[in-house]
């Protein structure tokens, strides 16, 4: 068992590893006494969330308190994804951060690579200046669950990326209730705002029956006044959505999104004939919650 003790990186800063090993030397700095550069290679290290291996050298102080110049590559070759939010950096929000753990649910992640270059005191350089944050990888079988009262997505997969002050989740496959969904994204641009928004969007394609169901199940039921409550329809359809989330107070979603629907037959209500072969395109945006 071993310890790794990263204080200007993480709040949690002491990460527990079940099984270690690496090669490390050290040297003192010439001109810098009290000053040390380390070396690790053929990193190798496993605990409770991942796995994985790496290597890296970093400045730092006999005492460890001054920030230090680092230069670290890691590989995780597999990973919990409901772990991802112990391991997000000091200078996240807390609503981020808590975001991420209630609404990234189940899955495995691959081929993960972190590289971390320059010195901590700059760090996450932003816009890329004085070095690089790049946290990127691929996840399978994942739940998101984007925002309270809104139909979860079921059976993710896609990447997820942090570079410098951003964070990125782009999938290409997933589902709700029965329609697909592809290119949906999940963006934070600034992940040490003041104010937390949180941007979601998505197309999925289906059964008309199954768009009813997200509607009838989510906000937007009650701010189109439960109009569908009593409608049924038989063919197919396909949504855009965008959600823009504030995460750091409570104001409403805001919601923009278009259904398009094509050769469908639907029932507006009892002892009403059905309306045959209709093709259209729905709009509606809302504040919801």
């Amino acid at each position: 068992q071993a310890q790794l003790d990263f204080p200007h990186l993480f709040d949690d800063s002491q990460i527990n590893l079940t099984a270690f090993s690496a090669q490390s030397s050290w040297r003192a700095i010439s001109g810098k006494p009290g000053h040390y550069d380390i070396s690790v290679d053929k990193l190798s290290f496993t605990n409770q969330d991942f796995t994985g291996d790496g290597s890296g050298h970093w400045q730092t102080t006999i005492d460890g308190t001054l920030p230090t110049a680092m230069d670290l590559s890691l590989n995780l070759k597999t990973a919990k994804v409901d772990s991802v939010w112990r391991y997000l950096p000091r200078t996240v929000s807390n609503e981020t951060r808590t975001w991420i753990k209630q609404s990234l649910r189940g899955g495995t992640l691959t081929g993960v690579k972190l590289l971390l270059k320059g010195n901590l005191v700059d760090y996450p350089f932003r816009g890329g200046k004085g070095g690089t944050f790049v946290v990127s990888g691929n996840f399978a079988d994942t739940n998101l669950d984007y925002a309270d009262y809104w139909p979860p997505i079921a059976g993710l997969s896609g990447e997820i990326l942090f570079a410098s002050e951003t964070m990125r989740i782009r999938a290409n496959s997933g589902s709700v209730f029965g329609a697909s969904l592809k290119d949906v994204t999940a963006e934070l641009p600034d992940l040490e705002a003041n104010e937390q928004i949180l941007t979601v969007k998505g197309r999925a394609a289906g059964p008309t029956a199954d768009f009813m169901h997200f509607i009838d199940t989510s906000p937007v039921k009650k701010s189109i006044d439960n109009a569908i409550e009593d409608m049924q329809a038989t063919g197919s359809g396909e949504l855009d959505l965008k959600l823009v989330i504030p995460l750091s107070t409570e104001a409403p979603a805001q919601v923009d999104g278009t259904f398009r629907f094509f050769a469908n037959q639907v029932v507006i209500g009892k002892g009403i004939p059905p309306l045959t072969d209709l093709n259209g395109r729905i709009k509606f945006t809302a504040n919801s919650r």
